[in-house]
């Protein structure tokens, strides 16, 4: 067994490029006496050459219709080449380090190809190796079956993987490194105004990151959360401490405002008879990964929310049970993330009324407790998200 203090570093595919600074972060982490795990995403964003999404279209130029075994084969590639890089980076700068598949760390998945659980994380390896001096350089994203086949964890799995080894390790807490100065009220694409959340609750976070903000996954806060380990998100570039996100106090307020873009509507109208194709087609939704973003249960209606890439899939299942429906196209969700359970406090009334003065008219909105939402046509999307925050984010 190790006897020093375990550290989970995570580099997203920006950060990868910048091969210096993430070497820079792990020197920093062994001279505060740590021992650092390093994890890290495919090299680049989309159309780079070593990038997930350009390895899918590479698939998709062979073959109309690639087996999802398949695509999970060479979307792993990008991951693979970027911990190879990675360790000879550290190995350069006089570090021994060792890179390493999922697999190969631990990570037994089932075999659900594109998007797989994660059945456990067995660390005995990563353990061997850190106490004989290694720093390991982990494959983000990556899994393996108990048959030994190649999966991934969906999008945004190198997340997982960081706060999966951090539990798995019990290490003192999680470090993801990206391109933004950590967690911020709102996209500072949109709003300059928007600030950094300095420190906050799991749950503050888990529920931004359900509703749209993109810095972190939400399974990556979640498994965080029950571990107890802090998790804390940071700029590549910068020495700001970024946002630390652990059990203290939960936010009084109005947390942020996250957003959704590239979703459809859908209303479905069933008759009595019908109604009880209702769990057939929950049943469909599951078993195809199609995610409802928002679901509304009438007597004669169901109102959902899906995105754009899942509309197709939907409409299948729909002709399977000759069922019609009405669509509604590029559409939003905008989001105010609440801290505590809330009273009558008419927060959604008054979210509707701030868009209605702006001229931006709902088209669903819904009162999750925790959090309010609004459907918006897609290009109102920046000027909802602007008007929220100033109205209602401290």
């Amino acid at each position: 067994m190790t006897n020093g203090k375990i550290l989970v570093q995570k580099f997203g595919g920006t950060s990868v490029v910048s091969r210096d600074l993430c070497v820079k972060r792990v020197a920093d982490a062994v001279n505060s006496g740590y021992m650092p795990v390093v994890v890290v995403s495919a090299m680049g964003r989309n159309g780079d050459p070593y990038a997930t999404d350009t390895l899918i279209r590479l698939a998709e130029e062979t073959c109309d219709d690639v087996p999802s075994r398949d695509l999970d084969l060479i979307m792993s590639c990008g991951e693979v080449i970027s911990s190879v890089v990675m360790a000879g980076c550290l190995r350069r700068a006089g570090f021994k380090a060792i890179a390493l598949t999922g697999g190969q760390a631990g990570v037994l998945t089932d075999d659900n190809f594109g998007n797989a659980g994660v059945i456990m994380v067995i660390p005995d390896n990563l353990l061997a190796l850190l106490s004989e001096g290694y720093i390991p350089v982990v494959t983000g994203f990556i899994g393996i079956t108990s048959d030994g086949e190649t999966t991934t964890l969906g999008r945004g799995g190198s997340d997982i993987t960081a706060s999966l080894l951090g539990e798995a390790l019990k290490a003192e807490k999680v470090e993801i490194y990206t391109d933004v100065d950590g967690i911020f009220t709102a996209d500072p694409r949109i709003v300059p105004e928007a600030k950094v959340l300095k420190t906050a609750n799991y749950l503050d976070i888990l529920r931004l990151a359900r509703r749209g903000t993109k810095v972190i996954h939400p399974k990556s806060v979640e498994i965080a959360m029950r571990a107890n380990i802090p998790l804390i998100v940071k700029n590549i570039r910068g020495d700001d401490e970024g946002t630390t996100i652990t059990c203290g106090s939960l936010c009084k307020e109005v947390v942020g405002i996250s957003h959704m873009t590239s979703l459809t509507r859908i209303d479905l109208t069933l008759s009595d008879n019908r109604k009880q194709l209702y769990s057939e087609i929950f049943n469909e939704l599951e078993e195809r990964n199609i995610c409802l973003e928002t679901i509304d249960i009438l007597p004669f209606n169901l109102i959902f929310t899906v995105r754009e890439r899942d509309v197709e899939k939907l409409k299948d299942i729909l002709i399977e049970y000759d069922i019609g429906c009405n669509t509604i196209e590029n559409c939003s969700r905008v989001s105010m993330i609440t801290g505590v359970q809330r009273g009558n406090d008419n927060l959604l009334t008054r979210m509707v009324k701030t868009l209605m003065n702006k001229r931006i008219e709902p088209i669903q909105t819904q009162d999750h407790g925790d959090a309010v939402t609004c459907l918006v046509k897609k290009e109102d999307t920046e000027k909802a998200v602007l008007a929220l925050h100033a109205a209602f984010v401290v």
